[in-house]
């Protein structure tokens, strides 16, 4: 029995050994006749004959074996059975999108002179544009493209070549600076639409991936509003001059204030009601939150909200309080103490009052709280002083349990609000 096992074993191990040398023995054969030297140990004639021979043998065997192994079952199993089912190869080449030209390589998918081609007179139209407006012209798109190549104008109208239209016009958006600027642009994006044959309404909505030319015309906004705000007032011909402005933009596109810089918005919403309390004109109407009453003849100046309120309140504590005691020194005789409180030490805190909206009148500065906040209004005659803060203003009241009130809102509008509560007093 045990005889048999060794047996079995010894053929497994000699059928082993059979493969290797069969490898080792194909690879001689292969081999041999670049090892064939003669006896001074230099090529022989037979091995100068038979090198190119083999070499050729070999580069043979290796080409049936592909076909066999590989070409032949891709072709029968993958590539005929994809081209019934589609219609289509199943490895296409690269197309160029400039001229439509197939492109040669596996991983080119576009002629780099082609490219260089389009950049360049896309360029070269661009600074025409720019040219053109800067001469408070309107500049005709389907002109500029027609006398253009036919590979910018193949590649412009793709959703490729698109996109940088989208640069070229948001571009100029961003260089508007008065009225006259944005009639310009607004013809200029008609034009566009135009050669698209398409309205200038569905082309900027087209364009506008990610909001680029919403952002474009905000830029030109804030550009326009910092010069006229360096004085942080609004006189009346500004205040006109950015309402034309403003109309004039959103007949470009649609724009939203709140995307202004913070500073600018705040500008445009304080700018001019301070303007009109340094000149004793007559002021802007603001909406007041619900609920509150106003005295007659009060008249409202700013409404803020967002605000946070706290009161200043002075509280005493007590150092060296004495809870008492007493002591026994005999049977009959015990000595006590009373308890006391202490020195008496005072100290002042803010107190949160919580969060609201705060309206500023020419009489009173009210305090209107959100949920469990209170409300509470001074006067302003009760004001001795105020202190601005980084983040709003105090007041300093002739109260003595509650000297000052603390309030807290955000940078432009704390500036605002300390500039017209010095006027109103």
């Amino acid at each position: 029995m045990d005889e048999d096992k060794f047996d079995e074993s010894n053929d497994s191990g000699d059928s082993t050994q059979d493969i290797y040398y069969g490898i080792v023995g194909l690879f001689s054969i292969v081999a041999t006749p670049f090892f064939i030297m003669d006896e001074m140990g230099g090529w022989t004639f037979t091995n100068i004959l038979l090198s190119p021979i083999y070499c050729l043998f070999i580069f043979g065997v290796l080409i049936v074996f592909f076909f066999v192994t590989v070409k032949i079952p891709y072709i029968i199993f993958i590539r005929s059975p994809y081209r019934f089912l589609t219609g289509k190869p199943l490895i296409q080449k690269n197309i160029c999108p400039f001229c439509d030209e197939k492109v040669a390589g596996w991983f080119s998918s576009e002629h780099e002179e082609c490219r260089k081609n389009f950049l360049e007179e896309l360029d070269v139209i661009k600074k025409n544009i720019s040219k053109t407006i800067s001469d408070k012209k309107t500049p005709e798109f389907k002109d500029l493209v027609n006398n253009s190549s036919d590979i910018f104008q193949r590649y412009i109208n793709k959703n490729e070549g698109k996109n940088y239209l989208i640069q070229i016009l948001a571009g100029e958006l961003k260089n508007i600076r008065t009225s006259l600027d944005a009639q310009i642009s607004n013809k200029f994006s008609i034009s566009i639409a135009q050669y698209f044959e398409t309205n200038k309404d569905l082309l900027l909505k087209e364009f506008n991936q990610e909001s680029v030319i919403s952002e474009a015309l905000t830029y030109s906004f804030d550009k326009v509003m910092t010069s006229k705000l360096d004085d942080f007032l609004i006189d009346d011909q500004e205040l006109k001059d950015i309402e034309d402005f403003f109309q004039s933009l959103e007949k470009i596109h649609p724009l939203n204030l709140s995307n202004l810089d913070a500073s600018n918005r705040y500008g445009i919403v304080h700018g001019n009601q301070l303007y009109r309390i340094k000149n004793d004109l007559e002021l802007n109407k603001i909406d007041l939150p619900p609920g509150i009453l106003l005295q007659k003849n009060e008249i409202p100046i700013v409404h803020i909200t967002n605000v946070k309120c706290h009161f200043l309140n002075i509280k005493t504590k007590y150092r060296g309080r004495s809870t008492g005691g007493s002591y026994r020194l005999s049977s009959k005789l015990t000595i006590r103490h009373s308890e006391h409180r202490g020195r008496p030490v005072s100290y002042s805190e803010w107190d949160s009052v919580g969060g609201g909206e705060l309206v500023l009148t020419n009489k009173h500065i009210y305090f209107l709280g959100n949920g469990s906040a209170r409300d509470h209004k001074e006067k302003l005659s009760n004001i001795i002083s105020y202190d601005p803060t980084s983040d709003g203003f105090i007041v300093n009241l002739n109260f003595k349990t509650r000297p000052a009130v603390r309030y807290q809102m955000n940078e432009h509008d704390a500036f605002y609000c300390t500039n017209m509560l010095s006027l109103a007093q």
